[in-house]
């Protein structure tokens, strides 16, 4: 896996479509106290979440999906980006291939 050079690429639909949490994610987070993550989870999925995967970056206040990670940040006047929870970030954010060509052009 390469380095991240912050360009958020990852974070943002149509990447964020495909995304979604582990079991081992879920279980993580609720032994983190993590509400702040959580929260963001689809309900339904939630109550599966021993077993299936789970959708995530759900709306809590509309149940809508959103565009992209509410965990990105965008650094002021600079075109780079910062996850909030990297330190936790769900599996398949840590499995991202930065330099693969095909998702960083949007292909995927």
């Amino acid at each position: 896996m390469s380095a991240c050079d912050r360009c958020g690429r990852c974070c943002k639909k149509p990447i964020t479509a495909a995304l979604f949490a582990m079991p081992e994610d879920i279980k993580r987070w609720e032994k983190q106290g993590r509400n702040d993550i959580l929260q963001y989870i689809d309900p339904f999925d939630m109550l599966n979440s021993n077993w299936c995967s789970c959708d995530i970056w759900v709306n809590p206040e509309n149940g809508e999906d959103f565009i992209d990670c509410p965990f990105l940040q965008k650094n002021d006047d600079q075109d780079i980006y910062t996850c909030l929870i990297h330190d936790t970030k769900p599996y398949n954010c840590r499995i991202y291939d930065c330099k693969n060509k095909d998702w960083r052009e949007g292909k995927t």
